[in-house]
């Protein structure tokens, strides 16, 4: 009897968390540090995870081997095909993009040092104004907290930026 009211009082509080939803983050930071458990023992696929979550979008394989490397991640290509093999990240155009999704992006990503952080987004700040990104390159500054210098990327191509009708992304 005690067990089936255990069970019954369990279900109760369940389903009223279902209907009012205050359990959705929890139980969504519980299923993240489940995902993410393996890592704890492969150091290296944890880092180049923290690396690829410096992107909130469809990014370059290459950068994030690049990337790697400079952080001594040794074999960088070996620790990517892993996380890929896992699913910690997903590839498309035939290897060439990375995608790492949001959910897992923001929870890897506030376990970053926020000097890490400032480092690799102003290398991939710089890597996306090389490739005459604006809008990229002005985000990575800001995120680097280098507002001056994202400012200085968007001037000179605001009236192109507007043309293109990206104006919102602008305004970001």
């Amino acid at each position: 009897d005690e067990r089936n009211r255990a069970v019954r009082a369990v279900a109760e509080q369940l389903r009223q968390q279902l209907i009012d939803g205050s359990a959705s983050a929890s139980l969504q930071q519980l299923a993240l540090q489940e995902v993410i458990a393996p890592l704890a023992k492969k150091q290296e696929a944890a880092q180049v995870l923290g690396l690829a979550a410096t992107f909130d979008e469809i990014f370059p394989r290459s950068l994030l081997v690049e990337m790697s490397r400079q952080e001594q991640i040794q074999p960088a290509d070996k620790v990517l095909d892993e996380l890929l093999a896992q699913r910690f990240l997903l590839s498309g155009d035939d290897g060439a993009s990375l995608w790492l999704s949001p959910t897992l992006r923001a929870y890897v990503y506030e376990r970053q040092s926020p000097t890490d952080c400032h480092r690799r987004h102003r290398l991939v700040a710089t890597y996306y104004e090389a490739q005459a990104e604006p809008l990229l390159a002005a985000r990575h500054w800001q995120r680097a907290a280098q507002d001056a210098r994202a400012v200085r990327v968007l001037l000179p191509t605001v009236n192109e930026l507007i043309l293109e009708l990206q104006s919102k992304e602008l305004i970001e």
